[in-house]
């Protein structure tokens, strides 16, 4: 590796490749010496203005394989720099291969890879030199889709879901599970699985007086087993999001039994959860990414704190739950966000705010004429209105606006680019 010349290389291309691939051979080699194995840290290697050292792999997510060590490096300010990481198997064809970077909580892909010594080295130049690199391989993945509807919705005929969730069901203070069933029209193939919504103030309420009483929970699993059969359903999905943190056994132990009752009727069990925090919560993952077939990780509500979030909540999540089982709730709705208050609103509203037009000129409205020039503001995106111009939030990954003057009110669009990024956090 090397700092490119400033000046022109074209008298010196012979002697530089020579002086350069000498530098390039020792660093590949000696990470390849020193940094041998597959977990931890290696020793530190260093060079004329760089120094680099092998590093604990971050998580990858499905459709992501490893080809190379992890190699985080450090530099003396930028640099260009053409590296060499030695493959763990040598490879025939360079496709599907790629130099990435893991940035800001995922992988994000670099570079094409090109082979050299009979493949068993990747190649690549990179400009300027990140903080890590990996040579990773995009494999096939077949993603599922889940889509959640609201009880009695119906499903748009334009999507493409794998699995079918309405809103069907609350539990009761019984044990016994209170709703009716949605006459859906669905794609052939698409799994029926309804939820049972025990995530708002009172129905998270009696969740926990059910897990508080071993009678109620064994009344609970066979209220729900005898659900999903008469039905004909192909599983059920628990929202119970909001369990006290002191019943994580019970809730645990329940699912367990459920689980288990369920699958001697080759049915599933879906648990959706809220992510996993720094503060004590009632999820075992481990457990329960063991006993249930599909675990939805419910999104932060703020779009900027969802950054800061999400993508360490989900690394930890697939250490402990296979992440073939792990599905990422992406939320339809855009955000309303007026000091430390958030409010959910559809995209149409959200337009409707950023299009609200006003007449600033003339000002009688009775002079507004045919040959008159009128003046129009859209009032919630003129600067002049003490409002922002429609801009890209990099904090929240999402178009925005404020307006309202001193109690300023932000607007976070979710629309094809917002979902797009969060989907990278689970796709190649």
């Amino acid at each position: 590796m090397r700092r490119r010349p400033e000046r022109d290389p074209a008298p010196f291309i012979i002697g530089g490749t020579v002086a350069f691939l000498a530098v390039l051979i020792l660093l590949v080699f000696g990470l390849s010496a020193l940094l041998g194995g597959d977990d931890g840290a290696g020793e530190v290697v260093e060079g004329p203005g760089y120094a680099a050292r092998r590093a604990r792999m971050p998580a990858l997510p499905p459709g992501l394989v490893a080809l190379s060590d992890f190699v985080e490096w450090r530099t003396e300010g930028e640099i260009s720099a053409l590296i060499e990481l030695q493959l763990r198997e040598a490879r025939q064809e360079a496709a599907g291969l790629g130099f990435y970077t893991f940035l800001d909580g995922r992988w994000q892909k670099i570079a094409d890879v090109v082979l050299v010594d009979g493949g068993k080295r990747a190649q690549a130049e990179l400009s300027p030199l990140p903080a890590n690199t990996a040579v990773l391989q995009v494999v096939a993945q077949p993603y599922q889709v889940a889509g959640s509807l609201p009880a009695g919705a119906g499903l748009h005929p334009d999507a493409n879901v794998n699995i079918l969730s309405p809103r069907d069901y609350v539990p009761a203070a019984d044990g016994s599970v209170q709703g009716t069933a949605t006459q859906v029209q669905a794609p052939e193939g698409t799994l029926l699985v309804p939820t049972i919504v025990g995530s708002a103030e009172d129905t998270a309420a009696v969740v926990d007086d059910i897990l508080a009483d071993e009678a109620l929970r064994r009344q609970h699993v066979e209220a729900i087993a005898a659900i999903v059969s008469e039905a004909g359903l192909a599983g059920v999905d628990l929202e119970y999001s909001r369990v006290d943190e002191a019943l994580g056994d019970a809730f645990t132990e329940f699912v367990r039994v459920l689980a288990d009752r369920l699958h001697q009727d080759q049915k599933r069990l879906s648990l959706t959860l809220p992510p996993p925090t720094g503060q004590r919560q009632a999820y075992d993952w481990e457990r329960l990414g063991e006993a249930a077939d599909i675990v939805k990780l419910l999104p932060v509500a703020d779009p900027v704190d969802y950054w800061e979030t999400m993508p360490d909540a989900l690394e930890r999540v697939v250490k402990d739950v296979d992440p073939r089982k792990v599905m990422l709730v992406l939320s339809p709705f855009s955000v309303e966000r007026v000091g430390d208050s958030l409010r959910p609103i559809g995209y149409l509203e959200a337009m409707l705010l950023a299009t609200e037009t006003a007449v600033r000129e003339p000002q009688d409205p009775a002079q507004i004429k045919p040959g008159v020039t009128v003046k129009l503001v859209a009032v919630n995106l003129d600067q002049g209105e003490g409002a922002s111009t429609l801009r890209w939030s990099d904090e929240a990954a999402a178009v925005s606006f404020a307006f309202g003057g001193v109690q300023s009110r932000t607007v976070f669009l979710e629309n094809g680019f917002s979902a797009a990024f969060k989907l990278e956090l689970v796709q190649a």
